[in-house]
């Protein structure tokens, strides 16, 4: 297959490094990734859509640790792209699908969190099984579209193996016009709507805070709510702090020019699947005390 460039500079020990830290980051990752999974479905106190939509964020978590890093443990390795121009396009796609997936599941989770919280008398009609099924076919349609569809097709360039990162990435034709319509997509779109989901359920705690006088049952209800909201606004902050990097690089950059700001934005990005679980232990007691339960329970059935 063609190249965009020939061969590359980057140090041996980068290299080494990348593949090391590839192999920490995948047995981070499918380990929380599993143990969030399990720990869901296997408890029925934890049988709620927010809890729903958080184990198919780590599903989602899970298929990239499992379908994209060790093809990249293999190109840093080999140094070259070892399959074909369609499986670079089939893997370039399918990095940037799963990247869809979870920041829009992110954007439902944050909209749950809002109407759970703030607006309770219209959760009832959007949590509907058939209701979420038709908000995740949207994100997936829409996800599939600009992740696959417009690149495959050609329609503002294509995917191609740039050998100075190592990388299955655009194509030099026509490809400020795609990065900047991902960036959009991609960045700015889904983490204002995340950003004003949750400044507006924290005014809205704010403010209603004063009211409270006893501790019943709605208002106990209620503070876990918030604690999830929480929780939820920073595994998005991580996500954030992870992927932004990656998305900058890419579009104020000439990535043949500067491959190693490009790897190491790349390298952070991976942390994004991974985190998750260790924010819920930080962050959420309930979570917590869920994973301690199913760890004892397999502990005392391994004896």
């Amino acid at each position: 297959m063609t190249n965009e460039t020939e061969g590359h500079n980057l140090p041996h020990q980068f290299l080494i490094f990348a593949q090391v830290y590839i192999v920490i980051v995948m047995v981070l990752g499918v380990s929380g990734n599993l143990l969030t999974i399990y720990t869901i479905y296997s408890l029925k106190n934890m049988h709620t859509l927010s809890n729903f939509l958080i184990s198919h964020l780590c599903a989602t978590d899970l298929l990239y640790m499992v379908t994209i890093l060790p093809i990249r443990f293999a190109t840093f390795y080999f140094q070259e792209w070892i399959w074909s121009e369609i499986g670079c396009s089939a893997f370039a796609a399918l990095s940037h699908f799963f990247y869809g997936i979870s920041i829009y599941t992110l954007v439902l989770i944050s909209l749950h969190r809002l109407l759970g919280v703030v607006h309770q008398g219209c959760s009832t009609n959007t949590n509907s099984k058939l209701c979420v099924a038709l908000q995740f076919g949207m994100i997936y349609a829409a996800t599939f579209f600009v992740s696959v569809i417009l690149p495959l097709g050609k329609i503002f360039g294509h995917y191609e193996f740039t050998e100075s990162i190592l990388s299955c990435t655009f194509s030099a034709k026509k490809q400020p016009d795609y990065k900047y319509l991902l960036f959009s997509f991609g960045v700015w779109f889904p983490f204002v709507v995340i950003i004003i989901c949750y400044v507006r359920i924290f005014v809205h705690v704010r403010a209603s805070h004063k009211n409270i006088e006893a501790p019943t049952i709605s208002q106990r209800n209620r503070r876990q709510a918030i604690r999830l909201s929480l929780t939820m606004l920073c595994s998005f902050c991580v996500f954030l702090m992870c992927t932004l990097p990656y998305f900058v690089v890419n579009v104020s950059t000439n990535l043949s020019l500067n491959p190693e700001a490009y790897l190491a934005s790349l390298c952070v990005s991976w942390l994004s699947s991974c985190m998750n679980p260790i924010v819920y232990v930080a962050v959420n007691p309930h979570f917590r005390q869920a994973y301690k339960k199913v760890c004892l329970r397999y502990w005392k059935n391994g004896k």
